[in-house]
């Protein structure tokens, strides 16, 4: 084990010693969170794949009840995938940022899980999006459906596409 000599630190050959402890700030490695967010997504994306795989073997679309057991089950392993996920990446963040303190250390996987956690929130409020538009296209039924891209055209200033002139419209007689 090393021992500090003091003798030894006032010396002018161990000029990178003192006494006096350097406190430097944090330092934070973006480049670090954001592998390390991304590895934890990628690690996330993993495991989902796999519980789908399990899921889907074990769903029985002959039996009366094709749907028994999944609830509780996909439950379950989708908060240990997100934990193991979440924990996964801040960690490989800390590393992939270098040797650091504690402190930024914990910063370190504190920023990553709140980085990773406002990507979900935005991927989540998408997919609401998305699944809202949806269900109202499909409520309004197809007349409102045409009227709204109609309008949709007008406002685009596109409109249905004009004929060609070199094309011959044919009118039906008697009309």
């Amino acid at each position: 084990m090393a021992i500090y000599d003091p003798v030894l630190a006032s010396s002018p050959q161990f000029q990178g010693h003192s006494e006096v402890r350097f406190d430097r700030g944090l330092r934070i490695s973006w480049g670090g969170i954001v592998a390390g967010t991304a590895l934890g997504w990628a690690v996330f994306s993993l495991l989902s794949l796999l519980g789908a795989a399990i899921g889907l073997a074990k769903f029985d679309p002959y039996s009366a009840n094709p749907a028994n057991g999944l609830g509780a089950g996909s439950g379950i392993f989708g908060v240990i995938a997100l934990l193991v996920s979440s924990f996964l990446g801040a960690y490989l963040a800390v590393r992939i940022a270098g040797d650091r303190r504690r402190s930024e250390a914990l910063l370190h996987g504190a920023i990553c899980w709140a980085f990773s956690l406002m990507i979900g929130a935005g991927l989540a409020l998408g997919a609401a999006r998305t699944a809202a538009q949806s269900a109202a296209a499909v409520a309004s039924g197809p007349r409102a459906q045409a009227r709204a891209e109609r309008e949709t055209n007008v406002r685009r200033n596109s409109g249905p596409t004009p004929a060609r002139h070199d094309e011959t419209i044919i009118v039906p007689s008697g009309a």
